[in-house]
């Protein structure tokens, strides 16, 4: 499971929201919360949406700079990495059930 799937997925689990929930207070489809839990790709707008409903955020970093490694000529293209970095518990600010 991937970090961000993982995340999505405990962070869910604490508020106690089924997968509906979450897809409808993020106002995406189930099958698509279901995706980014399993670590499918999806849309950033949609992985931004949930990330919002769940009270994180969406930080994308350079690989190799997440890494500490220097870019060399055949890493001219950096892949980007999606990372979420938590946020307030949304049960105390008004995200309520």
């Amino acid at each position: 499971m991937s970090e961000i799937a993982w995340k999505v997925h405990e962070t869910r689990v604490s508020l106690d929201w089924a997968q509906h929930e979450l897809a409808e207070r993020a106002g995406v489809s189930r099958p698509s919360v279901a995706r980014i839990e399993r670590g499918d790709d999806v849309s950033t707008a949609t992985l931004e949406k949930v990330a919002a409903a769940l009270r994180l955020r969406v930080e994308l970093t350079q690989a190799d700079q997440a890494k500490g490694r220097s870019p060399t000529p055949k890493r001219r293209t950096q892949r980007l990495r999606r990372a979420f970095v938590g946020g307030p518990d949304p049960r105390g600010s008004g995200a309520g059930r």
